[in-house]
């Protein structure tokens, strides 16, 4: 099912570009009182999150975007959660948590195993509480392909997705036009730096490191670093097998994607359509409102975050 979204931008951020930025530029990081903890993985490798305050009530399981980190976002999300007596635990995918992973393998938009693990452990430890699941971006891609690919039993009993890439090859190409090519090249930066601090793992050594370091193209990136240390054939194959929208009609549990049209991380074109999204998925669609941004109100002091603020209203059934 598609909705109308009820958002409406802030006065001061009508452009996509505008509403995708602020948040890095503009907005304070929420101050937290965060545990870390860290899971030793089957792989061999290790996963991080940080927990808000245990307050004995639902606990909300957050999964951040590409290359992600405690930043305004994902801070300010905790603390709302934290501030309504949620439960909140931020997972950091391989890499993003201050240190380097020890394995050749990264996270990518159809990496489930991490989830998986995290989710099993999350419900044994809290067994008789409800459990959500709250993703973004490349994050959003991970918990579709999640939802579509393992059992009822194992799954957050509500997910909220926000501003999903449907489209891995629709994204890859997207990201080389006009101003979209300033976010590509931030990602492609972060991601370069993180190569080159694992060059001493064997299976990265018969690589062209200079290559991807200089890389300018997320189709080149993907083909010659994602699909190869993650078991694809290529890049092609992994933007088929990972790209969401052909698992949707797969997913039994409660599902809320919160979508812009003028997203600039993607097409229109890539957005499903009604035919494509069963009756237990929801997809909140909003004519603007950028790549994770949603900012609104009249005070560009005092900006509110549509994304917090319709979360918070799903979670009391409105």
């Amino acid at each position: 099912m598609i909705i109308k979204s009820q958002f409406k931008p802030a006065w001061w951020l009508r452009n996509r570009h505008a509403q995708t930025i602020w948040q890095s530029l503009f907005r304070k990081q929420a101050a937290l009182f965060l545990t870390r903890e860290r899971f030793e993985l089957p792989d061999g490798d290790f996963l991080d999150i940080d927990q808000t305050e245990d307050y004995g009530n639902d606990i909300t399981l957050i999964l951040h975007g590409l290359e992600g980190r405690l930043d305004a976002k994902y801070s300010g999300m905790l603390k709302v959660l934290s501030e309504h007596k949620h439960t909140a635990i931020l997972m950091y995918h391989r890499s993003c948590s201050g240190e380097i992973n020890r394995l050749a393998k990264s996270y990518h938009s159809g990496f489930t195993d991490d989830i998986h693990f995290l989710m099993q452990q999350i419900k044994q430890r809290y067994s008789n509480r409800k459990i959500n699941l709250v993703a973004y971006s490349l994050g959003a891609s991970i918990a579709l392909n999640y939802l579509a690919k393992f059992p009822s039993n194992i799954l957050p009993d509500f997910t909220y997705a926000i501003s999903t890439p449907f489209s891995l090859q629709a994204s890859a190409d997207q990201l080389n036009k006009g101003f979209a090519k300033i976010y590509r090249q931030y990602l492609l930066k972060r991601m370069a730096k993180k190569i080159k601090q694992k060059t001493h793992i064997s299976a990265l050594q018969n690589m062209d490191i200079d290559s991807l370091i200089n890389c300018k193209d997320f189709n080149i990136f993907d083909d010659q670093y994602t699909a190869k240390v993650n078991g694809f054939k290529s890049g092609q194959e992994y933007y088929n097998l990972c790209s969401s929208t052909q698992y949707l009609q797969s997913i039994s549990s409660k599902v809320h994607i919160l979508h812009a049209a003028d997203d600039p991380f993607m097409t229109k074109a890539s957005i499903p359509t009604g035919e494509q999204i069963p009756d237990n998925i929801t997809l909140e669609l909003s004519n603007t409102g950028g790549h994770v941004g949603f900012i609104y109100g009249s005070n560009p002091f005092k900006a509110k975050y549509w994304a917090e603020t319709r979360l918070l209203d799903l979670l009391n059934g409105k």
